[in-house]
Protein backbone atom coordinates (compact mmCIF):
# COMPACT_ATOMS: atom_id res chain seq x y z
CA UNK A 1 0.00 0.00 0.00
CA UNK A 2 1.21 3.48 -0.81
CA UNK A 3 -0.50 6.84 -0.36
CA UNK A 4 0.62 10.31 -1.30
CA UNK A 5 0.44 13.17 -3.74
CA UNK A 6 1.62 13.68 -7.31
CA UNK A 7 2.69 17.09 -8.60
CA UNK A 8 0.97 17.42 -11.98
CA UNK A 9 3.42 20.14 -13.06
CA UNK A 10 6.60 18.12 -12.46
CA UNK A 11 5.23 14.52 -12.33
CA UNK A 12 7.18 14.06 -9.08
CA UNK A 13 5.55 12.25 -6.17
CA UNK A 14 5.61 12.26 -2.40
CA UNK A 15 4.48 8.88 -1.05
CA UNK A 16 4.35 6.78 2.08
CA UNK A 17 5.09 3.10 1.35
CA UNK A 18 3.63 0.94 4.12
CA UNK A 19 5.50 -2.29 3.23
CA UNK A 20 8.89 -0.59 3.45
CA UNK A 21 7.73 1.92 6.11
CA UNK A 22 9.35 4.79 4.20
CA UNK A 23 8.42 8.22 2.89
CA UNK A 24 9.73 9.04 -0.57
CA UNK A 25 10.04 12.79 -1.25
CA UNK A 26 10.12 14.63 -4.59
CA UNK A 27 13.91 14.25 -4.73
CA UNK A 28 13.55 10.44 -4.53
CA UNK A 29 15.09 10.46 -1.04
CA UNK A 30 13.71 7.81 1.33
CA UNK A 31 12.99 8.50 5.00
CA UNK A 32 12.75 5.31 7.12
CA UNK A 33 9.91 5.05 9.65
CA UNK A 34 8.44 2.50 12.06
CA UNK A 35 6.49 -0.57 10.94
CA UNK A 36 2.72 -0.94 10.79
CA UNK A 37 0.11 -3.54 11.76
CA UNK A 38 -3.12 -4.78 10.20
CA UNK A 39 -6.01 -2.35 10.73
CA UNK A 40 -3.71 0.67 11.06
CA UNK A 41 -5.20 3.84 9.57
CA UNK A 42 -3.00 5.99 7.35
CA UNK A 43 -3.52 9.56 6.23
CA UNK A 44 -1.89 12.15 4.03
CA UNK A 45 -2.41 15.91 4.27
CA UNK A 46 -1.35 18.96 2.28
CA UNK A 47 -1.11 22.27 4.15
CA UNK A 48 -0.89 25.60 2.33
CA UNK A 49 0.14 28.79 4.18
CA UNK A 50 -2.34 31.68 4.36
CA UNK A 51 -2.44 33.68 1.12
CA UNK A 52 -0.86 36.71 2.82
CA UNK A 53 2.22 34.58 3.70
CA UNK A 54 2.81 32.77 0.40
CA UNK A 55 6.11 34.62 -0.11
CA UNK A 56 7.32 33.73 3.40
CA UNK A 57 6.21 30.13 3.90
CA UNK A 58 6.01 27.04 1.71
CA UNK A 59 3.27 24.40 1.71
CA UNK A 60 4.09 20.97 3.13
CA UNK A 61 2.84 17.39 3.04
CA UNK A 62 2.48 15.23 6.14
CA UNK A 63 1.50 11.61 6.82
CA UNK A 64 -0.34 10.07 9.76
CA UNK A 65 -0.65 6.59 11.24
CA UNK A 66 -3.61 5.99 13.56
CA UNK A 67 -4.16 9.74 13.86
CA UNK A 68 -0.57 10.64 14.83
CA UNK A 69 1.89 12.32 12.50
CA UNK A 70 4.68 10.03 11.32
CA UNK A 71 8.00 11.40 10.19
CA UNK A 72 8.43 15.09 9.50
CA UNK A 73 6.47 17.24 7.10
CA UNK A 74 7.87 17.32 3.56
CA UNK A 75 8.41 20.91 2.45
CA UNK A 76 7.19 21.75 -1.08
CA UNK A 77 9.64 24.27 -2.51
CA UNK A 78 7.77 24.60 -5.82
CA UNK A 79 4.66 26.03 -4.09
CA UNK A 80 2.55 24.32 -6.74
CA UNK A 81 -1.22 24.11 -6.53
CA UNK A 82 -1.41 21.12 -8.87
CA UNK A 83 -1.24 18.11 -6.56
CA UNK A 84 -3.40 15.02 -7.04
CA UNK A 85 -4.00 12.36 -4.35
CA UNK A 86 -2.71 8.85 -5.09
CA UNK A 87 -3.51 5.52 -3.46
CA UNK A 88 -1.88 2.23 -4.54
CA UNK A 89 -3.15 -1.09 -3.21
CA UNK A 90 -2.18 -4.74 -3.59
CA UNK A 91 -4.31 -7.44 -1.96
CA UNK A 92 -5.95 -5.23 0.63
CA UNK A 93 -9.04 -3.10 1.06
CA UNK A 94 -9.33 0.62 1.62
CA UNK A 95 -11.81 3.12 2.98
CA UNK A 96 -11.23 6.70 1.86
CA UNK A 97 -12.07 10.08 3.34
CA UNK A 98 -11.33 13.23 1.39
CA UNK A 99 -12.18 15.65 4.17
CA UNK A 100 -15.10 16.73 6.29
CA UNK A 101 -17.24 18.19 3.50
CA UNK A 102 -18.68 15.53 1.22
CA UNK A 103 -19.53 16.43 -2.36
CA UNK A 104 -21.54 13.74 -4.22
CA UNK A 105 -19.41 13.77 -7.36
CA UNK A 106 -16.06 14.10 -5.61
CA UNK A 107 -14.77 10.66 -6.56
CA UNK A 108 -15.79 11.19 -10.18
CA UNK A 109 -13.89 14.51 -10.21
CA UNK A 110 -10.76 13.00 -8.68
CA UNK A 111 -10.60 9.85 -10.77
CA UNK A 112 -11.99 11.10 -14.10
CA UNK A 113 -8.56 11.26 -15.76
CA UNK A 114 -7.26 7.89 -14.57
Amino acid sequence: MAIGLKNLSTNKCIRYYAKEATINNEKSEFIKLTRWKDNDIFGCGLVYPPTNKLNEEFPYVFFTQNGKQIGRGVLLKDNSDEYKPEVFLKCCSVETNFGIIWRPNLLNMIFQNM
